[in-house]
């Protein structure tokens, strides 16, 4: 049986870190310019199944980031896919 097609709403959430640089998080509308830097969550991409025709990043593991010193990232993985929480320090 398909997948039911269902609503998904999404807020954009904008931080501004060090040197004024901005993490920005769920676009809302992705322009150009963010999608040169894109991180996903993993599988994100292959559940996308080809929608995603840009060259992204997977956020699979716990450190090691461009925000990491201000900003923990944590995968939390579950049965069908795998949650990215973020910690504003």
């Amino acid at each position: 049986m398909p997948w039911p097609k269902m609503l998904f709403p999404t807020r954009m959430t904008i931080i501004r870190i060090a040197d004024d640089a901005l993490l920005v998080h769920s676009p809302t509308v992705l322009i150009p310019r963010l999608a040169a830097d894109v991180y996903l969550a993993p599988r994100a991409a292959e559940q996308a199944r080809g929608r995603i025709d840009f060259q992204v990043s997977a956020l699979d593991r716990n450190s090691g980031y461009p925000w990491s010193s201000e900003i923990e990232t944590l995968p939390v993985t579950g049965g069908f896919m795998t949650e990215v929480e973020f910690f504003h320090r």
